[in-house]
Formats: structure tokens, C-alpha cells, sequence
């Protein structure tokens, strides 16, 4: 008499991957990171450059605002380097950050204080704007070292210039499209574009 065949339960076998699976499921991990970090950091470079668009904006439209508001001229200047409290002389406003102050004294774009003087009839801060670079981001703009606002919302310009640009970039810049640029016009509205990373 024949013996049925013996059933082997699968209880008995171990879960698992096989070497084989491994080594499949780690290669799609490593293809599907080399794709995503790249795209990580275009995504973060993109959000700072808009972040750093916005602010510098913000600043301008702001001294816009208080000029028109004081009476009085206002101007956005970069921050020098060795002194907190006054404006630097040349065209990178991304190292140091920005002030908006009230500019009463002249000469205008600095910070003039007179102890001798009435409170209001002093250069008064009135904000302060961190440094693009901790976001790694350059700004740059050759033509004017700092920007007043005159009491009538127009902006004073060198002359025969009817307006002046800002260039904002990464430190890492990507064409297309991977810088902007920031302009303001005599009129004193301020506007900006996608631009080519600068050369």
C-alpha cells in the first residue's frame, strides 16, 4: 500500500528578502536619490532667490512709503562694513545687510547725526534687513550705492539715468532663468523679471 505524499508546511520557512531582491530594492533607492537631491537643491536655491526678491521689494517699497508719510527723504543703502550704523559706498548690498533711514542731513546716503541738533532733525534708522549672503545669495547693483526716496515718491538717480536695476543671483546659478532682476524706475514703482545667470 502506497503512502500519500508528505505536505510541507510553509510555517516552518523563514521570512525575507533574497540576496538578490536586496541588492534590486538598494539599486532603485540609489537611482531614486540621485534623482531627488539634485531637484532638493534647485527647489532650496529657487525659494531663497524668491525669499531675497521679496525682501529686497519689501525694502524698497517700504522706504517709498516713509518718505511719502515723513515728509522727508528715505533712503535704502547697504550696511558698511565697519560700522553697524552707516552705509557703505559700494555696489555689493548682499554682504551686509540693508538699512532704511530717515536721511534729514545731508549729505544724503549716509547716516548723519548731530548730538548737538533737535532729535527729528537727525538720520534715523528705521529698519534693518539681514544679509542676503547667509541665504547664499548675491545682489548686486553697479550703478548706485544706495536709493532715496524724495517726499514725493520719486527716486533720486544719477543723472540722466531713468532707472536702475538690482541683480539677485545664487551663489550656484542655473540658467534659464536662474537669476532676477530688481528695477526701479525715476517714478520711483519698482518691478522685476526672470533673467539669465549673470556672465
Amino acid at each position: 500500500m502506497k503512502k500519500a505524499p508528505t505536505q510541507v508546511s510553509g510555517r516552518g520557512r523563514t521570512a525575507g528578502f533574497t540576496l538578490l531582491e536586496l541588492m534590486i530594492a538598494i539599486t532603485v533607492l540609489t537611482i531614486g536619490i540621485s534623482i531627488a537631491v539634485p531637484s532638493f537643491n534647485d527647489m532650496t536655491r529657487r525659494h531663497r532667490l524668491t525669499t531675497q526678491t521679496n525682501s529686497l521689494m519689501s525694502a524698497l517699497a517700504i522706504a517709498r512709503s516713509e518718505a511719502v508719510k515723513r515728509g522727508t527723504p528715505v533712503t535704502v543703502c547697504p550696511v558698511a562694513a565697519n560700522n553697524p550704523d552707516d552705509c557703505s559706498t559700494n555696489s555689493n548690498w548682499a554682504a551686509t545687510g540693508w538699512l532704511i533711514l530717515s536721511d534729514v542731513r545731508t549729505p544724503l546716503g549716509r547716516f548723519n547725526v548731530d548730538a548737538t541738533a533737535e532729535p527729528n532733525t537727525n538720520d534715523q534708522i528705521l529698519q534693518r534687513v539681514a544679509p542676503a549672503s547667509e541665504q547664499k545669495i548675491r545682489v548686486v547693483n553697479a550703478e548706485v550705492s544706495s536709493l532715496t526716496y524724495r517726499p514725493d515718491g520719486m527716486v533720486q538717480l544719477p543723472a540722466g539715468t531713468r532707472t536702475t536695476t538690482f541683480v539677485l543671483s545664487p551663489e550656484v546659478c542655473r540658467n534659464p532663468d536662474g537669476s532676477r532682476r530688481v528695477e526701479v524706475i525715476a517714478a520711483g514703482r519698482v518691478s522685476f523679471k526672470k533673467a539669465a545667470c549673470p556672465t
